[in-house]
């Protein structure tokens, strides 16, 4: 039974969804492969192609993305979505500050984007995309994973600690050696799971979210003991 503080979507009749939420928008990726945001458009969130003055869509609006091809997916971060296509592409569409769509807009000159953009420099399909507070990463056909936008505490697992912190485009996480079969992004840090069982983190550790008792981030992944 639903709460009192719980309300029904009622603007859907759907056979099968993936629902992604964050703070300030939530997004339903629906059979046959449409998708569908509401709540805040600040920084292009609801992907209109157009700039909503107010900021946000009221009651009960919502907005049908307008993609290429058919979804199988969808993530929301803090300022921005993604789609994953059935093709394999990845579109994005948001803010853009930190690289986080994995599109550097008019060389790095524009900070958002109203429509749906494609994902550049991904080697091959994705399989399975992750949003985190800024940064975004796609799963791969390769059992490889790519990761864009934020890296001030790693958590793109590049390996890379040279305080380049916005990454326009993909970078493969490093350090791994086997195969990735599922991933999950936090604000600051990011874990895969393995086909062999292991878990792997990057990232922020302030909090102990790497599992380890290291107190300092890791810019390329670090066994979990789990």
């Amino acid at each position: 039974m639903l709460g009192k503080s719980a309300m029904k979507i009622i603007f859907f009749t759907i056979k099968h969804i993936i629902i992604s939420v964050l703070l300030m928008t939530s997004a339903i990726a629906a059979t046959p492969g449409s998708v569908f945001c509401w709540g805040s458009n600040q920084f292009g969130l609801l992907g209109t192609w157009k700039k909503d003055s107010e900021g946000k869509h009221g009651g009960s609006g919502y907005n049908q993305i307008a993609l290429s091809a058919p979804a199988r997916e969808v993530a929301v971060g803090m300022t921005h979505a993604c789609a994953l296509l059935e093709n394999g592409e990845v579109h994005c569409w948001g803010r853009n500050s930190y690289g986080q769509l994995g599109n550097q807009l008019n060389n790095g000159t524009s900070i958002e984007s109203y429509k749906p953009l494609k994902v550049d420099g991904l080697p091959s399909k994705a399989t399975s995309i992750k949003a985190g507070y800024e940064h975004t990463c796609a799963l791969l056909d390769t059992g490889e994973s790519y990761c864009w936008g934020l890296n001030s505490s790693g958590q793109l697992g590049s390996g890379v600690n040279d305080f380049q912190f916005i990454n326009y485009t993909p970078q493969k996480v490093q350090g791994l050696n086997n195969k990735i079969k599922q991933l999950t992004l936090g604000q600051s840090h990011t874990c895969a799971l393995l086909e062999t069982g292991e878990v792997y983190c990057w990232g922020l550790n302030k909090n102990g979210q790497l599992g380890s008792e290291r107190n300092y981030e890791t810019y390329e992944p670090a066994d979990t003991p789990v």
